[in-house]
């Protein structure tokens, strides 16, 4: 399991997904499936209030977990 990195929520979209090693497109369509529009640059923490959800949740969704 991908333990989300501390100060999570300040991180882009962009930046967990270099960290994932996933496509940055891949998680902006995860993002828009759950009716959130973002792009890479939008932070975890606007994307997580939004859904009503943690960004450690968040971080874990997007990990594919």
């Amino acid at each position: 399991k991908s333990e989300a990195p501390s100060g999570v929520g300040k991180l882009t979209l962009n930046m967990v997904a270099s960290r994932l090693g996933k496509d940055p497109s891949a998680l902006i369509n995860i993002v828009k499936d759950n009716g959130i529009t973002a792009d890479g640059e939008t932070t975890m923490r606007t994307i997580a209030d939004q859904l009503g959800i943690s960004p450690h949740d968040l971080y874990s969704l997007l990990a594919g977990e």
